[in-house]
This record gives structure tokens, C-alpha cells and sequence, in this order.
């Protein structure tokens, strides 16, 4: 699961030229959820955001056979 370290407007002018596909692949890749550890630095948000991030993985975990 990618985890995002820059804020979203970074991302939003993001791209990623493929030239085998001729597709820019930021904007595949903003389809997608990512979870939001831009503010790394501040402690309470790290470990608000690594809650949220461990909560999900353990839910999705226990949706495996």
C-alpha cells in the first residue's frame, strides 16, 4: 500500500509520462487512496494517520480466507 509524504497539491501536479504507453501515469495513480502522511514531522498527525493506516490494513487482512 503506497503511503503519501508530500501534500496533495504536489500530487495533483504531479506526472509521470509512460513512453511505452503513451499514458500519464499520475493520473492513474490519483485514482487511487492514498493515505496522507504529509505531516510526518508533528507527531500527534503521524500517529493519527499510522492509526488510521493499521486499522485498514487489519481490516483488509481479515477479509483473506
Amino acid at each position: 500500500m503506497p503511503i503519501r509524504l508530500t501534500d496533495f497539491e504536489t500530487l495533483r501536479d504531479w506526472t509521470c509520462f509512460d513512453a511505452d504507453t503513451g499514458k500519464d501515469l499520475a493520473v492513474e495513480v490519483r485514482e487511487y487512496f492514498i493515505p496522507d502522511f504529509s505531516n510526518w514531522k508533528d507527531h500527534d498527525a503521524f500517529e493519527s494517520a499510522f492509526a488510521r493506516l493499521k486499522k485498514n490494513l487489519e481490516a483488509e487482512n481479515s477479509k483473506k480466507p
